[in-house]
Formats: structure tokens, sequence, C-alpha cells
């Protein structure tokens, strides 16, 4: 979770970067927190899990950064407590996965997957009992005939893994009992 900062003034820049580092930011590649003075920056474009708080002096600068991909505004003056708000309200929304599927499409979050007919039978399985542990024998009965091969299931279950790699959703093999499917919170 990185941070970018484009502020004029080199003492609100400094200040908005120890803030930021206190809330679990920290300088690197690829921003997650983007703060921006909207009254000398133009607004920058909306990357996909980053959050961008755009700060202005002037009421009419806030009012028009509303409509772009700007998270939250604040006013400056603004007062700590504020920014620790608007960064407690964007994890929050964050640690809501989105994940829904059509056909043999899979969308975690915006991003597509897609899944062959057999990949997509095991995911209705683990997803639906999300909540518990899914024996090897049910994910054997969930594939029908193509599972009458031993390993069958550990092949899907690899090509499953894969291809959710990155999307925050893992399929936990718990030895003995089966596999669970696991959401990581979302950060």
């Amino acid at each position: 979770m990185s941070i970018v900062i484009q502020v004029k003034e080199p003492t609100l820049a400094r200040m908005l970067m120890l803030e930021a580092k206190r809330c679990g930011f920290y300088e690197g590649r690829g921003p997650s927190l983007i703060l921006i003075d909207l009254d000398h920056f133009p607004t920058p474009v909306a990357a996909e899990n980053t959050l961008i708080i755009g700060i202005s002096a002037k009421t009419e600068t806030l009012s028009k950064a509303q409509k772009n991909s700007v998270f939250a505004l604040l006013p400056l003056p603004f007062s700590v407590r504020e920014f620790e708000e608007i960064v407690y309200q964007y994890r929050q929304n964050a640690k809501k996965r989105n994940i829904s599927r059509e056909g043999n499409l899979l969308l975690i979050n915006g991003k597509t997957v897609r899944l062959s007919k057999t990949e997509a039978r095991l995911f209705d399985l683990l997803y639906r009992h999300r909540d518990r542990v899914v024996t090897e024998a049910e994910m054997k009965a969930a594939l029908g005939d193509s599972a009458a091969h031993t390993n069958t299931v550990a092949v899907y279950l690899y090509r499953l893994r894969r291809k959710l790699f990155g999307s925050g959703a893992q399929i936990r093999t718990l030895r003995g009992s089966g596999c669970q499917w696991i959401e990581e919170e979302m950060r």
C-alpha cells in the first residue's frame, strides 16, 4: 500500500506523508493512496485498488472533483480525524468482495476469469459451502464421471487456484478433511 502525494506546499506534503504512514501506507511502487492538491494539479485517472483523496481550499474545486475518480474530498484546513475516517471508510468498502458468475465466466471485483465447465462446477460447490470444509467425496460427486481417476479433483483444484491467484480468493486444502473457500481480507 504505497503513497503518492501531489501537494504544492512542502509542509502539508510532509504532514500528509506522516499521517498516511501512520494509517498503514508506505512509500513504494504502484500507489495504493494518492493524495492530490486539486487546486494545483489535475485529477488523476482512477487505478484499480487505489484510494484517491482530493484536497482543496476552494469549494468549487471540491464540487467538480466529486464527478471524477476521487474517493473523498478534504477541504483545507482539515483535521487528522477527517483523514482517518476517509481511510477507514475506504477499507470497509474494500473488504466487500464482489463475486458473481455468469455461465463459465467468473467476475471477481471487476476481473473476469474464464472457467471450464468442470472448474465452474467445482467453484459452485466450494463457493456455495464457503462456511465449511467440502470433502473430497463431495467434490468427486460434483464432478461426476470426470472424477473417476484419483487425481482428477487435485488437477481441477490446481487449475481453479491458478485462475483465482491474485483475486484474494483462495481454496485451502485441509489434509484428510477436504477443501475450503477462503477470502482474504481486502486491503
